[in-house]
């Protein structure tokens, strides 16, 4: 789990590996092993760097990610939580350019 929770700042490995951390948080079994390991954190800091899907599915595990109360205690004390989601808004919501 560790590998696979620190993958994703290695940008080329991002795409499988936001499969694969979507897939694990989908467990109901890998809730807490994901929060323990230094998930929330690591998408927090990360998922700004991401672009399309990977970007959509490691917002999705950060959502999944919450519904654990450690989860959701880490994302609310995280100085970087408010800014990256907005930033993250923003971006998505933006107008594609060619």
């Amino acid at each position: 789990m560790n590998g696979v929770i620190r993958f994703p700042k290695d940008l080329a490995g991002a795409n499988p590996a936001t499969k694969v951390l979507l897939t694990l948080r989908l467990t109901e079994c890998n809730h807490h092993l994901a929060v323990k390991v230094g998930a929330v954190a690591e998408v927090v800091e990360t998922v700004t760097e991401l672009e399309g899907s990977a970007a959509e599915r490691a917002l999705a595990a950060l959502e999944l990610l919450s519904t654990v109360s450690k989860g959701a205690a880490e994302l609310r004390t995280h100085t970087l939580a408010v800014p990256v989601l907005v930033e993250m808004v923003m971006k998505i919501n933006s107008p594609r350019r060619c």
